[in-house]
């Protein structure tokens, strides 16, 4: 009965998995949101520097 059991919750997990990401990927997210935060407050600075240079603002756009 457990041989028959097992792949039963095997397909059980598998789309909860693929919902949620396993506890071991846990640490990426967090770089990687760390990353979009650094790569935002860049973005900002480029902006604030392109809108005092009106030319070079039209060049990143």
């Amino acid at each position: 009965g457990q041989q028959q059991q097992r792949p039963t919750v095997l397909r059980q997990q598998l789309p909860q998995l693929a919902q949620k990401p396993p506890p071991l990927s846990g640490s990426k997210p967090q770089a990687l949101q760390q990353k979009i935060s650094q790569g935002r407050q860049q973005a900002r600075k480029t902006r604030q520097i392109a809108s005092r240079q009106p030319p070079s603002e039209s060049v990143i756009v």
